[in-house]
């Protein structure tokens, strides 16, 4: 039979807690953050794909760093082992939709 026991509210507490952002993460988050902040609008930037670099991934960095940044960052099609954009806009806080 299954082993069961009761958890105490300083253990629920500490199994809810989210951890905390690693210093990895956070260094790469603020590697894209910086890398975007230097593009305006009507630019656009150009990642090159090393070994053991995944597209989506990178791709998902960018449009997090452009969203945190308050850009329209689309893609240019591209080789698969360059990731190309252009920001076009900024987006609006409550929407999220391109300003004209």
């Amino acid at each position: 039979m299954a082993e069961m026991r009761k958890l105490a509210r300083e253990e629920v507490e500490n199994l809810t807690q989210r951890p905390k952002v690693s210093g990895e993460r956070t260094r790469i988050r603020e590697q894209y953050q910086t890398f975007l902040a230097d593009i305006d609008e009507g630019e656009g930037g150009e990642v090159t794909l090393t070994d053991g670099d995944n597209r989506t991934t990178i791709k998902n960095r960018l449009k997090a760093a452009a969203k945190n940044s308050g850009k329209n960052l689309v893609f240019i099609r591209s080789s698969k082992d360059v990731v190309r954009f252009r920001i076009e806009g900024n987006q609006t806080e409550e929407t999220g939709i391109p300003q004209d």
